[in-house]
């Protein structure tokens, strides 16, 4: 789960499998120095392939508060992204496995109406479509005893392998 603390876990790259879901969303932790709170309202999203030719471009509506920085130490907040939409990754429809890059721009405004404007990030994700010829894709499964009640990942198809029954259940036809 996606906490405001920079010091949990993170991760510096995704992986999805188009198999189980065409988007690919994430929570990002978004820092300020600044002593003000900031309203986050905006993410801008280019995504390249991997040699750096741009694929597409959007911008989606943000929510989200930044909490004001306490000298010396930063605040911080979360906002949920689409890091990949459906139409990017409909363009790279059969060259698997590929990874993509989805640079981030975020925008805010501060309390008091004043703009602010996050650095580019960059964030890789490898693309990937499990097939019945191909049942690892770049995911894998996790093989678990019929009976066995298994916890799925939130997003499916989105970073953490699924359960193979799963995967057995999408790849019949």
């Amino acid at each position: 789960m996606a906490t405001n603390d920079p010091a949990a876990s993170s991760i510096v790259s995704g992986k999805l499998d188009l198999l189980y879901a065409t988007d690919y969303r994430q929570s990002l932790l978004v820092g300020t120095e600044l002593d003000e709170r900031i309203q986050l309202y905006e993410v801008e999203v280019l995504v390249f392939d991997f040699l750096g030719s741009a694929m597409s471009t959007y911008t989606e509506i943000a929510a989200g508060f930044v909490d004001s920085a306490d000298d010396p130490r930063a605040g911080y907040g979360l906002v949920d992204v689409t890091l990949l939409d459906s139409s990017s990754t409909m363009m790279i429809a059969s060259t698997f496995p590929q990874t993509l890059v989805a640079q981030v721009v975020v925008y805010g405004l501060t309390l008091d109406g004043d703009e602010v404007v996050s650095e580019p990030w960059n964030f890789p994700i490898e693309v990937c479509k499990t097939t019945s010829s191909n049942k690892l894709g770049c995911l894998g499964c996790e093989a678990h005893l019929a009976e066995e009640q298994v916890m799925q990942p939130c997003r499916l198809g989105q970073d953490l392998p699924p359960d193979c029954r799963l995967m057995d259940e999408a790849l019949s036809p």
